[in-house]
């Protein structure tokens, strides 16, 4: 059963512990305090009946908590904050593993985890993406070509985005080749060693990035009482998760620099679009998408292995393409 969490929650030994993030920014001074409507906004949103993590204190009771001493517990979020401090405990998580059905369950990849969090964690976990969220996107420091885990977006809008590229493609009397890619383990493979190095250049203020740091660091999951540590991988669960995906994978949609390609994602779903002249284009393009290690270059000069598990053939993509398209929206 151990070997079935590490394939999920994987250690790194490489990865590099930022203890001393204060070496890398300084807080500001202009620090925006934690107010008690903003703590009522994510209490109210407590689902009742839902199982509670390490801590064993349901939604129902943090209300009764919070309410009962408003200010005791706001202040204690604003002194975590300031200090870039996520305690350690609720960064514990209890995991259940369930089965996919019809599959091998001697194999690791064929169970589902499902991580639990501690009440109060969550809670401070949903206060900073709620501000990561705020900067980044007054910042538009997501592609355009993300649709997963954002407001106002979703499969609709990503599959009107294909549709138009497609449009203009018959506009222009080109072909065009679509190619559906499956990254392999996408959010238990992410580096944190380079998942950091990102973090430290967006542009939000310093003390979120020093928190971000802190809630990366010393993460563990509990399983019939026994404790695994993991230092890779999207943290299942949180709030934070899918923001923090969406800054890993960035670079990789901005990646587009001729208008005749596009690379667009719904969370880690990716789909490699491109308008050719010549059907005899199709092979060369086709087979770089396919290949079993993507090899992809971002503009900090890191360089992303994306192991492929599948890809659609051209051939069937194109066909589907010609066939649907006009009864996707």
């Amino acid at each position: 059963m151990f070997a079935i969490l590490k394939h999920h929650f994987g250690y790194n030994s490489l990865v590099i512990q930022l203890d001393n993030i204060n070496s890398l920014v300084n807080i500001p001074e202009d620090y925006i305090e934690i107010s008690i409507q903003e703590i009522e906004e994510i209490i109210a949103n407590i689902k009742p009946n839902k199982a509670p993590g390490p801590d064993n204190i349901p939604g129902e009771i943090v209300k009764e908590m919070f309410y009962a001493n408003k200010h005791l517990y706001t202040n204690l979020f604003n002194k975590l904050l300031k200090t870039g401090l996520f305690p350690t405990s609720w960064k514990d998580a209890n995991v259940v593993l369930i089965p996919k059905e019809n599959k091998n369950l001697e194999l690791a990849e064929h169970y589902r985890p499902i991580c639990l969090l501690s009440a109060w964690g969550k809670t401070f976990d949903k206060l900073i993406a709620k501000r990561i969220t705020y900067y980044l996107e007054q910042a538009n420091y997501f592609s355009i070509n993300q649709f997963g885990f954002r407001r106002r977006r979703s499969t609709v809008t990503a599959i009107q985005n294909i549709k138009s590229f497609i449009n203009q493609a018959a506009d222009e009397n080109k072909i065009v080749c679509l190619i559906s890619l499956d990254i392999k383990n996408a959010f238990n493979s992410v580096d944190w060693n380079l998942l950091k190095k990102k973090i430290t250049k967006l542009p939000i203020p310093s003390y979120l990035i020093i928190i971000l740091m802190d809630f990366l660091n010393n993460r563990s999951v509990l399983y019939n009482g026994e404790k695994i540590h993991y230092n890779q991988g999207i943290p299942q669960g949180s709030c934070l998760g899918p923001i923090l995906w969406n800054i890993y994978i960035n670079d990789l949609l901005e990646l587009n620099l001729e208008p005749d390609i596009i690379t667009q994602a719904f969370a880690d779903d990716i789909v490699r679009a491109c308008r050719l002249r010549k059907r005899r284009d199709l092979p060369h393009e086709s087979h770089h998408s396919r290949s079993r290690k993507r090899t992809c270059f971002t503009p900090s000069s890191h360089v992303h292995q994306l192991p492929i598990r599948r890809s659609v053939p051209s051939k069937n993509s194109r066909h589907y393409v010609r066939s649907h398209v006009r009864t996707f929206c």
